[in-house]
């Protein structure tokens, strides 16, 4: 699936930088997350046509080819920055590449295991992606896939209250698109 795509229909963009959370507690669902107040107005995805490179998701990463080439590679493979939106109509959103320092978490708890599935001793799942904005809060979290909604909902409370040290190209705050993973499992 092409990011743009992909993008599109999230209503936002994100970046390649995975958290990994091991926590206790099944078929998969989608579901939108809070947006913190935004508008989809907010947030334009950068035109195909203004950029060089081509980006897609495969396997839960983001990937990036120059155009006219057919090679993909990872973002951590590209040494230039790559922007995919523009947030606020004026403010880029950048994949996390070899250009830019990728984003570090300040304050990220792990979220709490849905009581529900804990007790029926059921294990899941959530993947999702956000913008890290430039002050470091996560901004349009918007699950990809997710064991139940419970999981969902339990991760989704808890993004929204993460905080990082902001990506930094050339020295500068910039947002970044990030992926994240939280593993439910029972010990």
């Amino acid at each position: 699936m092409v990011l743009a795509n992909m993008v599109s229909k999230a209503g936002l963009t994100l970046v390649a930088f995975v958290v990994s959370v091991c926590l206790a507690a099944s078929a998969p669902s989608h579901q939108e997350a809070d947006t913190r107040g935004a508008t989809p107005s907010e947030i334009q995805i950068v035109p195909a046509a203004s950029s060089e490179f081509e980006v897609k998701i495969q396997r839960e990463k983001f990937l990036v080819r120059r155009k006219g080439t057919s090679d993909w590679k990872e973002c951590s493979e590209i040494s230039e920055p790559v922007a995919v939106a523009v947030l606020g109509g004026d403010q880029k959103v950048y994949l996390v590449t070899k250009a830019i320092i990728p984003p570090k978490p300040l304050h990220a708890e792990d979220p709490k295991y849905p009581e529900r599935w804990r007790k029926s001793r059921v294990e899941g799942e959530v993947s999702l992606h956000f913008i890290v904005d430039d002050h470091g809060a996560v901004r349009f979290p918007k699950v990809d896939v997710s064991t139940a909604p419970e999981f969902t909902a339990a991760t989704i409370d808890t993004v929204n209250n993460w905080h990082f040290r902001p990506a930094k190209l050339n020295g500068q705050p910039v947002a970044v698109l990030v992926e994240s993973r939280t593993v439910f499992r029972l010990e």
